[in-house]
């Protein structure tokens, strides 16, 4: 990936980046290090840093949610919004694709929406829609400056 291209980071990058140990969690963690250090031009939503705090506080995590959130805010080049015109190709794109969640949807409808053709997810299910390049994890952070940890 080269360092002008833009990329839409999914919430599983974050989440895996600061959870338990994993074989995604060094690869997330060096994708977040590298956005936040300018090396990769990456950006997200208000529904992904949305989703981050629903999920630690639905598991009681509540200020560890706020970290996580936080921390994405600091480290992503852009964060985007939601429209109203977001939520109604979401509702396309979960009419076209049933293996698509209203959330996975909306990452595609926002992404789309600002022009970005790549997503950085652990999720593979983004690989059935058309247009949308799917960077794994592991592959993305393969691609990374070696000094970046």
């Amino acid at each position: 990936m080269n360092r002008s291209d833009r990329c839409f980071v999914d919430t599983n990058i974050f989440i895996y980046s600061v959870g338990r140990d994993h074989p995604y969690r060094e690869p997330c963690a060096r994708i977040v290090t590298a956005a936040a250090g300018g090396t990769l031009y990456a950006v997200t939503s208000t529904e992904v840093i949305q989703e981050i705090a629903h999920r630690f506080t639905g598991v009681g995590e509540r200020q560890g949610g706020v970290a996580v959130a936080r921390e994405a805010i600091a480290s992503m080049r852009v964060i985007l919004p939601v429209h109203r015109s977001s939520v109604a190709d979401m509702l396309e794109l979960i009419g076209k694709h049933p293996q698509l969640s209203a959330r996975d949807a909306l990452h595609i409808a926002v992404a789309r929406q600002a022009g970005i053709e790549t997503i950085v997810t652990a999720d593979r299910h983004f690989q059935d829609i058309p247009g949308m390049v799917v960077l794994h994890p592991v592959d993305l952070a393969a691609q990374l400056p070696a000094d970046i940890s």
